[in-house]
């Protein structure tokens, strides 16, 4: 018959005291710590009585990742942080920020879900911010705004209190909002630490709209942001894409011969680029891809064509490159369901 052992509760540090009194083994259900940064304490009472007086602790590998995950954020607060702040461009704690980040990412793959949420955090905002500052291809430095939010967050993660009940799910606060109708609110959005809902409902022009989707992707994909438009956004960088392509590269070709046909295919490459993202858009961005999806891709097939006498014409040729001015400098709508005024004016377009 299998021996079973007394049980304690532990979740404070009085807790502790009591555990240090008795001798007789137990079964140590270890149900939360007050603080991350107790994590230390909690585990140098717990781990001798497992390893040599025939206790048993539930939860000692998740008690030792939060104590891992201290000893990180200790690391953080008392030597890299403080010695970016004196000097951004220092390599050694650029490594060791690298390095930081990487255990913080190997931390979270095994973390029960109140510490794989907190270590979210910072395993991947902390790794890219040393990679992007040691690539040498790159003119980065960390600004000394985000050092400061990140000292404010790593005292308020080892400040935490730290469930290990699985069934016990903290309270999430409401997601603060940023408004975003420039260039420029993107650009500020860099900056902000802690995970925001982003409200985007246009963009400033349609040539612009990859540059936004570039910053705002990195914050969903990688700090846990929510963009509700995100989805349209890309439809637009899309369409913004194959404008560009046309402007720089293929209009150009034409105007040089028009019979090149490595430069024909390539117009027939954006006419059905632009014939995939009719398929998918909606609202304003579905009457722009109207403007070519059909046209560049019957010219491109009809002067490629070795039966037909075909030739595009240098008149065809510029009323495309006016389309395509227009299309990328006008604004543009995100929310479907809006009309666009801008939209509404290319009715005198060629």
């Amino acid at each position: 018959m299998a021996l079973v052992l007394p049980d304690i509760t532990v979740a404070t540090i009085e807790d502790l005291h009591v555990l240090a009194m008795l001798d007789e083994p137990r079964f140590i259900d270890l149900v939360s710590i007050p603080a991350v940064r107790r994590a230390a304490e909690f585990e140098v009472a717990i781990t001798p009585k497992v390893d040599y007086d025939g206790w048993v602790c539930n939860k000692l590998e998740d008690l030792r990742r939060v104590r891992r995950f201290d000893d990180l954020l200790t690391d953080l607060q008392k030597r890299i942080l403080p010695m970016l702040g004196n000097n951004p461009d220092d390599k050694a704690a650029l490594r060791n920020l690298r390095t930081c980040g990487y255990a913080m990412w190997s931390v979270r793959q095994h973390a029960h879900p109140s510490l794989h949420n907190l270590v979210g955090f910072y395993s991947n905002t902390v790794t890219r911010k040393a990679r992007q500052a040691l690539d040498p291809y790159k003119a980065y430095t960390i600004k000394q705004e985000w050092l400061h939010a990140m000292a404010l967050r790593v005292e308020g993660s080892r400040s935490a209190f730290m469930p290990f009940d699985s069934d016990y799910v903290p309270p999430s606060p409401p997601m603060p909002t940023i408004v975003v109708s420039s260039l420029v609110d993107v650009h500020g959005v860099r900056f902000a630490i802690d995970p925001h809902r982003v409200e985007l409902g246009a963009v400033d022009a349609v040539r612009l709209a990859p540059e936004y989707l570039h910053i705002l992707l990195e914050k969903v994909e990688q700090e846990g942001w929510i963009c509700p438009t995100l989805p349209a956004l890309r439809h637009v960088a899309r369409f913004a894409n194959l404008l560009t392509d046309l402007q720089d590269r293929v209009l150009p070709g034409l105007l040089n011969d028009h019979t090149d046909p490595a430069v024909l295919r390539k117009l027939r490459t954006c006419g059905c680029g632009m014939k995939k993202l009719r398929a998918v858009a909606k609202g304003p961005l579905l009457r722009l891809t109207r403007l070519f999806s059909n046209c560049l891709t019957r010219h491109a097939r009809d002067a490629l064509d070795a039966r037909k006498d075909f030739r595009i014409s240098a008149d065809w040729i510029d009323k495309i490159a006016v389309r395509v001015d227009r299309c990328l400098t006008i604004p543009l709508h995100l929310h479907h369901h809006l009309e666009d005024p801008f939209v509404d004016h290319l009715h005198d377009l060629p």
